[in-house]
């Protein structure tokens, strides 16, 4: 009798379930005199699991996604008079590329008004200065930094020196800055 009646009742389930144009109420009625509500109500917990597992594993990819503030900030001093003190002027950071490019001889160039730097006078330190490495208008055209590698004739700083006021800023000699220097010995 039990089977008959559980026949009967999934039979009454589908025939509601195709007769009904909005289903729900209809089918959950005809499951709950069915099975007595554990096919309703263990549907209903196995889709709020479901759903529940399907939020908490969105959330924890979502977390994970983004920049680490941590990261982002290390190596940097957030206090204003630290990057104020880094700062370096055009003429300095180009200075300091001579420096890198490790020239054992640097001079800079002004001229003695303290004028910007013309062609006529670019003439000059290009005739005079034919032999350098490199050749830097720097200061807003006030200075030309000079790199060489070889030594600057006598005769020809003796004419820079008459023309312009010179600053040297050539290594010591005998100083190797480069550090990889000694892997070639």
């Amino acid at each position: 009798d039990g089977a008959k009646e559980s026949m009967d009742g999934a039979k009454e389930f589908m025939d509601g379930a195709k007769e009904s144009m909005d289903g729900t109420k209809y089918c959950r009625h005809a499951a709950e005199e069915c099975y007595g509500g554990r096919f309703i109500v263990l549907n209903m917990k196995k889709k709020c699991w479901t759903e529940a597992f399907a939020v908490v594993i969105f959330a924890i990819i979502a977390s994970g996604c983004g920049a680490n503030e941590g990261i982002l900030r290390s190596g940097r001093d957030a206090s204003p008079q630290a990057n104020a003190g880094n700062e370096k002027t055009p003429f300095a950071r180009e200075l300091e590329s001579m420096r890198d490019a490790d020239f054992k001889f640097i001079y800079v160039l002004r001229r003695k008004d303290g004028a910007a730097i013309d062609a006529e006078d670019r003439g000059v330190i290009k005739l005079q200065t034919a032999d350098a490495n490199r050749r830097l208008s720097a200061d807003d055209d006030k200075a030309f930094i000079i790199g060489s590698n070889v030594q600057i004739p006598p005769q020809n700083m003796i004419a820079l020196y008459n023309r312009f006021a010179v600053e040297n800023y050539s290594p010591p000699p005998g100083l190797e800055t480069n550090s990889n220097a000694n892997a070639n010995k």
